[in-house]
């Protein structure tokens, strides 16, 4: 029977302990549910693909395992509050994916093949311990909101600016000092929170955005805007409390954007 690993993978008993072992709350056991797997053979039971696919957390095992034909279609990922460390490469496997929500995990880096997730929309990265993007990023051509609050990044990759698509762009929270001039090629950009940073200038480009509607740069170092911030003509909502500004800029920010809800 051993030497059959077509009757070993269809076999119920073996079937019932894989689901056994994936469904024990000890990472080792799920683990080992996935190595038994693999010494089985190079497909998974139909039986276990129709349940694997609907335990997002069981997902990125299936990559790194080689069961790629398991999850190669799904278009969502939600892997949240699992204390996630490391994203593997091989997500670059899931080509349809629109939405990757990793809130609230350990994630330090990156993988450089993020940047492969070409058709991607959503990208939430809340709550992780990042301190840098790879710049490879700057390749999600399709993504329309991304989630970066509550991290440790220090700098933005100049590539941010090629998100030729981008609406949202949240980064509230982090340890910014600065942000590069290419946020400025963000023609579609409508939201920009930039809330608690430490952030002492914004770079004149930031006037380019002229579809910007909210921006958001509560609690930063700011001391002026830029000279052309008036070219900010949708802009309808402007946050500005906690920053050291002098009452002479308050009044030409407010004399700038007359039409601007804005709190200092």
């Amino acid at each position: 029977m051993l030497t059959n690993n077509n009757y070993i993978t269809t076999s119920p008993d073996f079937i019932s302990k894989i689901k056994q072992l994936l469904e024990s709350g000890q990472s080792s056991q799920v683990e080992l549910a996935f190595q038994l797997l693999k010494g089985a053979g190079e497909r998974i039971p139909q039986v276990l693909e129709k349940y694997l696919i609907n335990k997002q957390e069981k997902i990125l095992l299936c990559l790194t395992y080689g069961f790629v034909q398991v999850v190669a279609n799904i278009s969502e990922l939600w892997i949240n509050h699992v204390y996630l460390k490391r994203l593997p490469a091989e997500i670059a496997y899931l080509k349809n994916l629109l939405l990757l929500n990793l809130n609230s995990n350990q994630l330090h880096t990156l993988p450089r093949e993020i940047g492969n997730l070409r058709y991607l929309k959503q990208l939430n990265l809340h709550k992780n311990p990042l301190t840098q993007l790879p710049k490879e990023v700057g390749r999600l051509r399709q993504l329309e909101e991304l989630w970066l609050t509550q991290g440790l990044l220090t700098r933005l990759p100049k590539e941010i600016g090629k998100l030729e698509n981008l609406r949202k762009l949240h980064l509230g929270g982090n340890q910014l000092k600065q942000v590069p001039a290419e946020l400025g090629n963000l023609e579609e950009l409508d939201t920009l929170d930039l809330r608690e940073n430490k952030l002492v200038m914004l770079p004149n480009e930031i006037g380019y955005l002229t579809n910007l509607r909210l921006l958001d740069l509560r609690r930063n170092q700011l001391r002026s805007l830029p000279a052309n911030i008036g070219n900010l003509v949708q802009l309808k909502e402007l946050y500005l409390y906690g920053n050291p500004l002098p009452a002479s800029e308050k009044d030409r920010i407010q004399k700038a954007l007359p039409q601007v809800k804005m709190s200092f």
